[in-house]
């Protein structure tokens, strides 16, 4: 057993030495093969164009990390519907007297500065639909000492080529706040003229509405921005004016209503009027036809006994007469035809006399002879052939056979 374990080691530690040195050929082996690929005109060629494409792809990366810095330290960007008003940080140049439309403007980073102004129309409201229901409305004392709450809105926009000046002045952050206070104040002065009726009519409101827009955007040039329209959605009164608005209708309407029922009445008594009236008419009329249909009755009646009696007349004179020349003419008819049937009987007498007729009559004698049997004696030469209608014409009319 012993030197069976030995035999494997000595055979393990053979086949580890043969293994080793396997290995270190096919590593010698792979050494030349790389080093011979190296040296490949293909391979030196393969390096020149990964080292030209390596040395490219870094000029553009630099090149485009300097576009992008010089973009973001010498440009500055404007959004769309925003105008642009530049600063000047350093020197006392301070707002320049220039906006600036949307798009990509030049600045140097840290020397200038951007304010962003809005420049899409914005909206002042006060109880508009869009809003929710509690929102406040504008609250109007009329002239007649009645409140009523409006639903209004005012669209403003910063004025073209002053957005410089709105910043310059600075309005900036509070132009909005006071745009809406200049709302308020004008808005409440000018519906305030109006009085309670006043406002009813739809005329008379828009007019004050016209006049209010111009003197509105006076009050707002010094903020730099124009009233576009002034928008009246509705208008309410305070809960007591309305009840009794809503009484004084009442009482109208009932006034209506109740000089609208005697008219009614009024025409009403006309029509039962005129449709007595008419139904009156229509008795007299009725009769009135009555009377000519009858007249029209009675003489059609008679004009039909008149008819039916002549007809009755022409009945009896000339149907005799007719029957008289029908009986004529019948026995007429019948004489003719008599002597029509003499005349045939006679021709056929004629007819039937001659050779020719006797040779008819025998002929169809013989061929409506019928005979069921007969017997000759064939050995007689004078027996007749029945099948020989000549020959039994013949017999028949007394000739001798040929």
């Amino acid at each position: 057993m012993k030197s069976f374990f030995v035999r494997i080691g000595q055979r393990g530690a053979a086949l580890a030495a043969g293994s080793k040195r396997a290995l270190l050929r096919g590593l010698q082996r792979g050494r030349q093969l790389v080093l011979a690929a190296v040296r490949s005109r293909f391979a030196r060629a393969t390096g020149r164009i990964t080292l030209r494409t390596a040395r490219v792809g870094a000029i553009a990366v630099v090149l485009a990390g300097l576009a992008l810095f010089v973009g973001w330290i010498g440009f500055h960007r404007i959004e769309p519907g925003t105008i642009g008003v530049k600063q000047v940080n350093f020197g006392g140049g301070g707002v320049l007297a220039e906006d600036f439309s949307s798009g990509l403007h030049w600045s140097l980073k840290g020397y200038h500065s951007w304010h962003a102004i809005d420049g899409r129309t914005q909206m002042i409201s006060y109880g508009w639909s869009a809003e929710p229901a509690d929102a406040e409305h504008l609250k109007v004392r009329t002239a007649d000492g009645n409140y009523v709450r409006i639903g209004v809105a005012v669209p403003f926009r910063v004025k073209r080529g002053e957005a410089h000046a709105l910043v310059k002045d600075g309005l900036k952050s509070t132009y909005k706040e006071r745009v809406q206070t200049a709302v308020e104040k004008t808005l409440t002065s000018e519906l305030g003229a109006l009085k309670t009726e006043e406002f009813w009519d739809t005329d008379k409101r828009n007019a004050c509405v016209s006049a209010a827009l111009p003197k509105l955007n006076r009050d707002l040039a010094p903020l730099h921005v124009e009233a576009e329209s002034v928008l009246i959605e509705l208008f309410r009164f305070n809960p007591e004016y309305e009840n009794r608005q809503q009484q004084i209708q009442l009482d109208a309407l009932k006034q209506v209503v109740d000089t609208t029922k005697l008219a009614i009445d009024v025409e009403q008594k006309k029509i039962d009027a005129f449709q007595r009236e008419i139904e009156r008419a229509e008795v007299d009329l009725r009769i009135e036809l009555q009377h000519a249909i009858d007249a029209e009755n009675d003489a059609g009646r008679t004009r039909i006994e008149a008819v039916l009696a002549e007809g009755r007349y022409y009945d009896q004179t000339r149907k005799a007469a007719a029957t008289a020349e029908y009986e004529r003419l019948v026995m007429e008819g019948e004489r003719e035809v008599a002597q029509a049937d003499a005349l045939r009987v006679a021709a056929e007498n004629e007819r039937y006399s001659t050779r020719g007729g006797q040779l008819l009559l025998a002929r169809q004698a013989a061929e409506n002879l019928h005979i069921k049997e007969v017997t000759l004696n064939s050995n007689d030469p004078r027996s007749p052939n029945l099948f020989d209608l000549d020959g039994l014409v013949r017999l028949f009319v007394g000739e001798k056979a040929p």
